[in-house]
């Protein structure tokens, strides 16, 4: 494998590994208090989507 389609899976899989993590601390979270998780309530839309497209 070259050595930039090994950094490529390696971050990708380090990416997998954080969102898996995010989403089992947020099913705890909901289980434990009800609601999403702040990082989720609290998140507001940033930018101008028009300019975009």
């Amino acid at each position: 494998m070259a050595e930039k389609d090994h950094k490529l899976v390696n971050e990708a899989s380090n990416l997998v590994g954080n969102m898996d993590q995010m989403l089992a601390k947020h099913h705890g979270f909901i289980r434990h208090y009800g609601t999403d998780i702040p990082e989720v309530t609290n998140w507001k839309w940033s930018g101008n989507l028009k300019n975009k497209y």
